[in-house]
């Protein structure tokens, strides 16, 4: 048994492996300042010792810091991290393939052995990314603010704001700051991947469209777009790669 671990930066996924198939899952908020003892803790509370390595995709250089020294000191295992230039059957076509976040590379090796032919990911998270892979080449994509990094930067610049719950409102015409707040940040949301994914489509032809993400449940609902939803992509990635290199 393994973990797989998703460091994002508003939250850290762990997931624990058998057979290829999730075992048990947990999330714990992203704080740049967990420790390696702090992050140990962390892990023994739901985990123990039950595993015997860990596979990571991280996009927060301090936290993978602070993983390894956790499992190389409390575990005796220097976790595998996937980057850029791990092996995955995909070929990167960006620019600067050095620059892909581990976390797009994960989500476009699950998306693509779902649809190997053309798949769009959009992964709703701290950003809203949209990932595109056709026959095995990561081509590239668009990154727009997340749901809360733009409910964050109204909350900042709006002290009246700052007790909205970030809910999806009944009508898209509310007739309270706070309805329209919610209104303006879901909706607009909505409208934001809708219209990409239309306009993505018209650029490089039908494609197959997965949806993942923790901000995904208050968004789906009102989508337009022909989807399959896969709230687990980045873990089916991280057991891909896994398998592929390491068993």
């Amino acid at each position: 048994m393994y973990l797989a671990i998703d460091v994002g930066n508003t939250t850290i996924g762990v997931a624990l492996i058998a057979q290829n198939k999730i075992q048990k899952q947990v999330r714990f908020s992203t704080h740049p300042l967990l420790d390696a003892y702090a992050l140990a803790k962390c892990i023994e509370k739901d985990f123990g010792k039950e595993f015997d390595d860990v596979i990571v995709s991280s996009v927060v250089p301090v936290v993978s810091n602070s993983l390894a020294e956790c499992f190389e000191k409390y575990y005796q295992i220097s976790p595998k991290f996937v980057k850029y230039d791990t092996p995955t059957g995909i070929e990167i076509k960006i620019n600067n393939p050095a620059e892909l976040g581990a976390d797009l590379l994960v989500d476009g090796v699950a998306g693509a052995k779902r649809y190997p032919e053309s798949v769009l990911i959009v992964d709703l998270g701290t950003a809203t990314k949209f990932i595109v892979v056709k026959n095995n080449q990561f081509l590239g994509g668009s990154i727009a603010p997340g749901v809360l990094s733009s409910f964050k930067g109204l909350i900042d610049n709006a002290a009246l704001l700052e007790d909205t719950v970030l809910t999806k409102p009944e009508h898209v015409v509310e007739d309270t700051t706070i309805g329209c707040l919610q209104s303006g940040l879901i909706y607009g949301t909505i409208s934001m991947v809708d219209g990409i994914i239309e306009m993505i489509q018209q650029e490089l032809g039908p494609l197959n469209v997965v949806i993942t993400g923790g901000l995904a449940d208050s968004i789906i609902s009102g989508l337009k777009a022909s989807f399959v939803y896969c709230p687990d992509l980045i873990f089916e990635g991280l057991m891909q790669i896994y398998e592929m290199n390491y068993q």
